[in-house]
């Protein structure tokens, strides 16, 4: 009869009480990990939410393709801290037909995507030694026109030289939208350096473009 018993008593062990047992540790085992470990990113690496790094640094870049990539301090510094010269557009233009600043980034974004007219400041942080040929681009400094609300005078810098300062005082034939004759607007010749002879009406240059 006892053994009976204990047999019937193992068999209870065997087939009910470890199987349960096993399984209520696994399952407490799970959820412990589950609770205990951060969880990673979706499958698809997507982030949907803000990311906090505790000082921690993003290593290992690689160079970007797309606008919202990325970009390591290397290329950063190589790119003149985030401005690029792109070039001139392909079709020339009197400066008092340029349809004012966003007539001219339009035209730049003709030929360059994103791009806009370049601001003299922004040709000379680009690292760029050589602008191709002469061509218009926006001064540093203006004097505006209480009437019009435009600024009608212009201070460039005098060289290619890294120097702030007062450069040329010029008209920019009203903002780049008059084209009057017998007024002048000054312009960045191959080397850098200024120019403020091109009549506003009769003179044709590419436009400076910058991204």
């Amino acid at each position: 009869m006892s053994k009976k018993l204990n047999l019937k008593f193992t068999l209870y062990l065997i087939l009910f009480i470890i199987p349960v047992t096993l399984i209520c540790v696994l399952t407490v085992n799970y959820f412990i990990l589950a609770w205990s470990e951060p969880s990673g990113p979706p499958p698809d690496g997507s982030i949907t939410q803000n990311l906090n790094l505790n000082n921690h640094k993003i290593v290992n870049l690689t160079a970007p393709d797309l606008d919202n990539d990325a970009a390591t301090k290397a290329y950063v510094d190589a790119a003149g801290g985030g401005v690029q010269y792109m070039g001139r557009t392909t079709t020339s233009y009197c400066p008092g037909c340029l349809g004012g600043p966003a007539g001219a980034n339009a035209k730049c974004q003709l030929n360059y995507a994103g791009s806009h007219m370049c601001f003299q400041s922004e040709m000379i942080k680009s690292g760029a030694t050589t602008f191709g040929s002469n061509g218009w681009a926006h001064p540093e400094a203006a004097s505006e026109s209480r009437s019009t609300q435009q600024y009608s005078y212009a201070n460039y810098v005098d060289s290619s030289a890294n120097a702030w300062g007062n450069g040329t005082g010029a008209s920019t034939c009203i903002q780049w939208t008059t084209a009057q004759v017998g007024w002048y607007a000054p312009y960045i010749k191959a080397d850098g350096t200024v120019g403020n002879d091109a009549d506003c009406a009769a003179a044709s240059y590419p436009i400076h473009c910058c991204k």
